[in-house]
């Protein structure tokens, strides 16, 4: 979301089913305020000892009136680079009833404007309470996450977690195909040896073939011999 913001562009939603656009967490000029606020209204501002109001114009309703919740014994501060919030509601005036900030005039008794930057201001209190080094250190550590927060992101985590991801498939691809060599070649090894047990047979079965297309031969010579040696025989007795 951060990377969309710094490059202009309008964020959306990247949940499942959802492109709606996303909205900051603030309060737009005109929007309606967050019930939280007026439950912190009532809650929050009767206890305040101390109301710090800084780099604001204290003309937009209903923050600017905010002002005159806390009790009549709070001191106020404001810092501003000018001083606003001095127009008292005309209703509250004719009433009788003071509302607003008062820096000038001669009844002031709580009212405090000191001119300048925020960052200024805070710092002068942090010095006139004691806490300028303990302030400093803050600053100095909240500046740093800010930094690294805005810095843009490497990307050389994500290509190396792609490098990794791609050299894990393709170890994956390397051991199935050396599986299925594998298989390949002991199939080839029993188609190999399954044909030679073929041809071995079929040999075997030739061999019969030829001995038994022998015999009849063999036979009929024997016969031959036989009827010859009958005829010598019968020659010799007569």
């Amino acid at each position: 979301m951060k990377e969309r913001i710094f490059a202009d562009v309008t964020p959306h939603c990247d949940a499942e089913g959802c492109d709606g656009l996303v909205k900051p967490d603030i309060v737009f000029f005109g929007e309606n305020l967050p019930p939280v606020f007026f439950l912190r209204l009532k809650e929050d501002f009767p206890q305040c000892d101390l109301l710090i109001i800084m780099g604001t114009s204290l003309a937009v309703q209903p923050f600017a009136s905010l002002v005159n919740r806390v009790p009549p014994t709070t001191p106020r501060l404001l810092i501003n680079m000018e001083k606003v919030g001095t127009d008292s509601d005309s209703l509250l005036s004719l009433m009788g009833i003071v509302s607003g900030l008062d820096f000038d005039s001669p009844t002031k008794y709580r009212d405090v404007f000191w001119e300048g930057t925020c960052d200024d201001g805070c710092r002068e209190v942090a010095r006139r309470l004691g806490w300028q080094k303990e302030f400093e250190v803050l600053i100095e550590t909240e500046n740093k996450k800010l930094l690294n927060d805005q810095a843009p992101q490497s990307d050389a985590p994500a290509v190396a977690q792609e490098a990794a991801k791609a050299t894990e498939q393709s170890d994956e691809t390397a051991e199935t195909k050396a599986d299925a060599g594998g298989n390949e070649t002991e199939a080839v090894k029993e188609a190999t040896g399954a044909t030679e047990a073929a041809e071995t047979k079929a040999a075997a079965g030739d061999n019969d073939a030829a001995v038994a297309k022998a015999d009849p031969t063999a036979e009929a010579m024997a016969a031959e011999c036989a009827k010859e040696t009958g005829e010598v025989t019968l020659l010799s007795k007569v």
